[in-house]
């Protein structure tokens, strides 16, 4: 019988004559999670004046209006006037004008970036598609703010998987319709400052069918009303903003992951742990390795 050694030094002098040289090479094997995305370049910059007039051939852009007033005007299209906190994007084919008002200054960062994994954003419905107007409005950029300046610090860091992560969570928080400011009537206000409560103690109990009840109204009325003025059912607001604070004890703390899930409301940590990756794409010991605060 012949050694398992031997068979591999035929097996290896086999594909040695069979490749073109005599040259063995070896490929190691890549995840493509993070791969497809280029970043071109990023810069933030305060008290600005400037004025743009440029189509972007081949790639996207990410622009964060910090502070200021400026207008926007896409192709044709009327011109409007933003004022900060908003954000914008720009991507290949139209024609992008902008620029300071009159005797103004703004503050603003962006970034650039390219590749397969760009087009996915579109695709995914991530990033526009159409050539209208892509305004984000930000009633409150606290969380969009620290995102964007996490994702700065990264890329001069030439993090890039973690830049992918933040980049894409900057999206996501796009995406995320915020509450409404100016409640219809008495009972939207009441909602409103509930949904207020919730964001800022997520982990507390709350019984909306207890809650409804004392208010006078029935439960599914509530629910209406709740989903009209938060722009999601109640349950789904409360798991979000749960999640939210699960995140941020992921980043800027040491927790285990079940006193994580603790604090953040959600006792069984299998059960947090699945809700989690399902919003991050990330389970919570990973994503604390991609975005630990130091």
């Amino acid at each position: 019988m012949i050694p398992s050694i031997i068979w591999r030094l035929i097996i290896l002098m086999t594909i040695y004559c069979l490749i073109p040289g005599g040259v063995i090479i070896l490929k190691q094997k890549e995840t493509c999670y993070f791969n497809g995305l280029h970043f071109l370049h990023w810069v933030s910059r305060d008290n600005y004046i400037h004025r743009g007039d440029r189509s972007y051939m081949d790639y996207y852009t990410l622009q964060y209006l910090k502070a200021g007033r400026i207008w926007l005007q896409i192709d044709d299209h009327p011109r409007e006037v933003l004022t900060a906190p908003a954000a914008w994007m720009t991507f290949p084919g139209p024609r992008f004008r902008y620029g300071n008002l009159p005797d103004t200054v703004w503050s603003h960062s962006y970034v650039a970036f390219a590749g397969p994994r760009a087009e996915k954003f579109v695709d995914s419905g991530l990033f526009p598609s159409i050539h209208a107007l892509p305004v984000i409005p930000l009633s409150d950029d606290t969380e969009y703010c620290h995102l964007f300046e996490s994702l700065l610090i990264a890329l001069n860091q030439e993090q890039w998987k973690r830049g992918t992560h933040l980049l894409e969570g900057l999206l996501l928080e796009m995406q995320e319709p915020s509450v409404a400011e100016e409640p219809e009537n008495s009972l939207d206000r009441k909602i409103l400052v509930k949904a207020h409560e919730i964001t800022r103690k997520p982990e507390a109990e709350y019984d909306f069918h207890r809650i409804s009840a004392a208010w006078g109204i029935s439960y599914d009325y509530f629910r209406h009303r709740f989903k009209l003025v938060c722009h999601k059912a109640p349950g789904d607001f409360l798991l979000g903003e749960r999640l939210k604070k699960g995140s941020s004890l992921l980043r800027t703390t040491g927790l285990p992951v079940k006193m994580v899930a603790a604090q953040s409301g959600i006792d069984d940590i299998y059960y947090f742990t699945k809700l989690f990756k399902r919003c991050y794409q990330l389970p919570p010991g990973r994503y604390r390795k991609e975005f630990r605060e130091e």
